[in-house]
This record gives structure tokens, sequence and C-alpha cells, in this order.
């Protein structure tokens, strides 16, 4: 785990690799100056050094000296002088094997050296060597980037590397008869290994490096299992090679139990490595399941909306568009997913709505901005023509991509939907009679459309008479039905050019147009008639008789008196009513004296 830990961190990586390399360089310098004079503070603790071959510490060196080379673009040729000395010495140690001479660097540099004395690096060390070279020169000159490639390099070396160093542990050589000399040294092995494994996590484009720092689980599977799967090979041989030093087994034998442990070890990974695989398998088909059902969920709304939808990446070329935004713009589907911002906007528009998008896209990570005039906001269809629209575009930012999404609404049925909740909003919840609100917009126009067809108008102010009394002794059910039944009937009294409103609890306001008091005072009257004869049904056995009373003002528009004054003067008409018994209507005399007594009678 501390390994897992410790690889994530790409700072310290780069601290071991240059920890590393010191250390490689200073144990190659050594092993040098050791073979030209004795060190007696080194041997008295090390009594055969130095046991690496000349060739072997010059490897070694240069092997450091091109990961401390990497730490910094200023060092590279440090780096690349090092990859160039490897593979030089790596090619002259293979001559060497292949033409049977000896043109190494330990001759040249110590002639006296005796030459039955085999000095020469094994052919695993000029492997590492010319794969190290390799490596150092791709990391530090960049030019080639085919990831499979260094994972071959890599390989390459790791492998001669641990297959030496296991024989050092195993000992199959007291067996075939191999000679020490032949074989790289054990501490050679385990520096080129060191090397090897820091440098592939140094190299940007190797699978080694994509496992070590990605945080995913397969990241993370890799990184749990890595050492493990190096160590118990060598572990395992060391055990078994005590076991045949102490006579407890044969070399037959151990060399059996390590195959098959090996296989064990093998299955058991394959078997982990599986059910991992299960498990992300399953959790990628439920996180699929789940965004199809998201996208279908949102597929629906959109779809039933009405509205068109584009979405843009942020080179502004369209990727997703819905059946609307086929039916508004004119083209295919298929034709619109190859579309870009620009193909919607006409050739006039496109200077501002560039400078819009510049400044829409400098803004924070996730906004949205309405463009909502569509008198101005215009849009091109396939047919070439331009239509008004209403859009609001929102800016996604998912990581480091940028997309936008624009909700659009043609201009003509956005006006139906705003005039659709605008008669909502005006429209009484319980009698489904137009409310105050709408009465108020109303009046704004009237006076205007009287002027034009040289009309009055009265002003009918009607309340429900002991509508409390009603809702104390029956209950607000009760009052509710008598207030639905009381505004049904006077609906259904007045006439196609006269408006009911619910004005507030038990008041309503009727505007009853005419051209005379005695047309007002006709159509009070057959509200009051008809109102006597309603019976709201409160149990099976009872019914409920309603009456209400009246208060009427006249309202001439050349006159310079406003509706909102005659609104008043029908409510003290009302009160008259109510202090003169109830169940009547009466005129407000402010603003119309009557030739006679007219009805039940006028204010006075």
């Amino acid at each position: 785990m501390l390994f897992a830990k410790l690889a994530l961190n790409k700072l310290w990586v780069e601290r071991l690799s240059a920890l590393l390399g010191g250390g490689l360089t200073l144990v190659g310098l050594l092993v040098l100056v050791g073979w030209w004079m004795p060190l007696v503070w080194i041997q008295g603790y090390l009594p055969d050094f130095p046991s690496m071959k000349p060739n072997t510490g010059i490897g070694l060196a240069l092997a450091g000296c091109g990961l401390v080379g990497l730490q910094s673009p200023r060092s590279y040729w440090l780096s690349i002088t090092a990859g160039w000395g490897l593979l030089l010495l790596g090619l002259v140690t293979l001559a060497e094997y292949m033409i049977g001479i000896d043109a190494g660097p330990d001759h040249w540099l110590r002639p006296d050296l005796d030459t039955d004395l085999f000095l020469r690096p094994s052919k695993s060390t000029a492997i590492c060597m010319l794969m190290a070279g390799m490596l150092l020169v791709r990391s530090a000159v960049g030019g080639w980037h085919d990831p499979r490639v260094n994972d071959l390099l890599l390989l390459a070396g790791i492998a001669p590397a641990l297959m030496t160093l296991f024989i050092w542990i195993y000992q199959p050589f007291a067996v075939a008869g191999m000679s020490r000399s032949s074989l790289m040294d054990w501490h050679a092995s385990l520096g080129f290994m060191a090397f090897f494994v820091l440098l592939g996590a140094r190299l940007r484009r190797s699978s080694m490096n994509k496992l070590i720092y990605r945080d995913t689980a397969g990241g993370r599977f890799y990184r749990s299992l890595v050492l493990p799967m190096l160590l118990l090979p060598l572990f395992g041989g060391w055990l078994l090679q005590q076991l045949v030093l102490e006579g407890l087994t044969d070399n037959a034998t151990s060399i059996a139990v390590l195959a098959v442990g090996m296989a064990i070890i093998g299955l058991l990974v394959l078997s982990l490595g599986a059910q991992s695989m299960d498990d992300w398998a399953n959790a990628l088909q439920h996180e699929s399941e789940t965004r199809q059902l998201a996208e279908a969920r949102i597929s629906l709304v959109l779809e039933s909306s009405g509205a068109a939808l584009l979405m843009f990446d942020e080179n502004k070329h369209v990727f997703e568009a819905n059946r609307a935004a086929e039916e508004m713009f004119g083209w295919p589907l298929e034709q619109l997913k190859k579309m870009e911002l620009n193909d919607f906007i006409p050739q006039a528009s496109r200077h501002r709505h560039d400078k819009l998008m510049q400044g829409f896209g400098s803004k924070g990570r996730n906004v949205s901005y309405n463009l909502d005039d569509p008198g101005r906001i215009m849009a091109l269809t396939a047919s070439g023509e331009t239509i008004p629209i209403q859009a609001t575009v929102s800016r996604i930012t998912v990581g480091k991509r940028v997309y936008f999404g624009a909700v659009i609404f043609k201009g003509d049925r956005l006006a139906e939907k705003i005039v659709t909740l605008r008669d909502e909003s005006e429209l009484d919840a319980l009698t489904h009679v137009p409310n105050r609100r709408a009465l108020e917009r109303r009046l704004e126009s009237l006076p205007e459309q009287l002027k034009r067809g040289q009309e009055q108008m009265a002003v009918l102010l009607l309340d429900i008479d002991f509508f409390k009394r009603i809702n104390d002794g029956w209950g607000h059910d009760v009052g509710d039905k008598v207030l639905m039944a009381f505004s049904a009937a006077v609906g259904q009294t007045l006439r196609e050019q006269d408006n009911l409103y619910r004005y507030g609890g038990e008041e309503f306001i009727a505007l009853v147009v005419c051209h005379s008091l005695k047309e007002a005072e006709v159509v009070c009257q057959r509200i009051l008639e008809r109102v006597r004869q309603l019976a709201v049904a409160v149990t099976a056995d009872e019914t409920l008789q309603v009456r209400c009373s009246i208060g009427v003002a006249m309202y001439n528009p050349t006159a310079a008196t406003s509706l909102e004054q005659c609104i008043k003067w029908a409510d003290e008409a009302l009160y008259e009513a109510k202090h003169n018994g109830r169940d009547q209507y009466r005129l407000s005399a402010l603003e119309y004296t009557p030739p006679g007594d007219i009805g039940l009678g006028l204010e006075s």
C-alpha cells in the first residue's frame, strides 16, 4: 500500500529517480576507482570489493547520470550523452562476444590487467545497457511517441535483470555448471531493475506510467499487485534454495514446486482480474442503464414541451437536436447534426451575435443567457425564411470541455403560451370567473373602447347576503358551493357583452354595457329574480336559499369621472341596499338623477 501511495505522487517519483541516479553514479564511480587503487576502508567491510566488472560500473554510472539529467530540460544534454554512451558500451560488449576480441573500455584503461581474467560484462548486462541507452535518448529527445516501443524496451531491459537476480538467489548454476563470471552481478541486477522501473514511471508515453498514475480501479489493482508479483518468485526461489542446501529436497523437486507455485499465483491473479472485470462491467452496465433512463426522461420532457433543443460543442458544431428543432428549422435531424451555429443566424445578425457569444463565453463556468425579444432575435430556416424566436442559451462546463445548449421557442408559439399563462393567472380558481387582476387589466382599456363605441357602462357591485352566517353555520364547504352556484347563476343572466368578476370574498363586480339607466335596472332585476330561484343543497334533505344586494353606478367615458371612482360610488350604493333590508339594488345618485321613483327606490 505504501508503494501504491508513493506511486501516485509524481514529486516523490521524481525525487526517488534523482536519488537513485545519484546512487548509481556513486556506486559506478567507486567500482572504477576500486579497480585502479585499493580502497581499504571499503574492503574492510566488503573483502571482495570490487566484485563488479569495470564495464558494468561504467554502465551503472552512465545510467545514474541519465536519470539525474531528466530532472530538468536544461540538463537533458546529460541524459542524451549518457544514453549514447550506454548504447556504445552495449554494442561494443556484444561485438566482443560475436567477434571474440577484447576491445572494451576496461582493456583501454587498464592494459596491465591479466588477460586471462574474464572481466567482460555478461550478455545480460550488455542488453540492459542497450535498452537503457535507447530509453534515455527517447526520453530526452522525445522524437518517438509510440508507447508500444517504450513498453517493449522496458520489458527487454527488466527481463534480463530480473532473470539474473533470480539466478543468483536460486543458484541453478550449481546444477547446470554455469560460471559466475558469465552472469550479471546481483547488485548490478538490482541497480538496473530500479533504473527501468523509475524510468518507466517517468516516461509519459508508457503503459507503466499510465498504470502507476491512473487513479482508477485498474490503476489501484496494478499497484497493489506489482510488488508481490516481483518479490514472490524471488522469495520462493531463495526459500527453495535453502531447502536444497539443507538436503531437505532435491533440485528437480524444488524447480517443480516453484513452477507449480507460480502457476497457482498466476491463476489467483487471473481470478482477481476476472472478478474485477466483472465488477467493472456490472457497474458500467448499471451506469449505462441509469444514463439511458435519464436520457429517456429528458427526451420525453423536451419532446413534449414543444421547444426546439440544440446542443453545440466548444467549436459551435451541433451534436444533438430534437424533433421540435427539425420541425422548426426544416432540416432533417441527420443534417442538423452536421451544421454550425452560424448556419441558424441571419447574415446581418452574425457580427452582433459573435460579440454576444464572446462575452457569454468569458463568464463563469455554468451560466445562462435569455434572448427574449422575438421582435429582434431572428433565426434562419431551411427555406431561407427568417422567423422570430426566443431562446435560453446555457454554457455547461464538463471537466475541461465546454458545451452550449439552446432551448428555442418560435415567437408566435411563445405569444400563445404567454396569453395562456396570463389567462390562467387572471381566473379565479374556485368560481372560474375572472378575478380582480383581470378586472384591473380590463379597466385600463375600457374607457377608450367605450369612447370608440359611444357607449356608457353600468358598474354593478354584488354581495351575497348573510354570507358570513352561511360560512359560520354550515362551514366553508357549503360557502364554496354557494359562491360557485351564485357566480354561475349571475353569469348565465348577464348578456354576452357583459362581464362578471370576483372582486373579493363574496363580492362580485359586473360591467354592463348599456345606453341608459333603465337598461341597467332591467339587468339588476333579472339578476335578483334569478338568484331568488337559487337553492343550494347542503344535505340530502335541506337546501339553502340565496339572496344578494346590488349597488349600481353609471360610467360615462366622456365625463371626468374615473372607473375607480364609479366603483366607490357603487360600493356606497351597495351599503345603502344592505342598510335598507338587502335583496334589492340601489342606484348611486352622485352620477345620475332619475326622472321618478323606479323599482325599490332611489338613493337620496
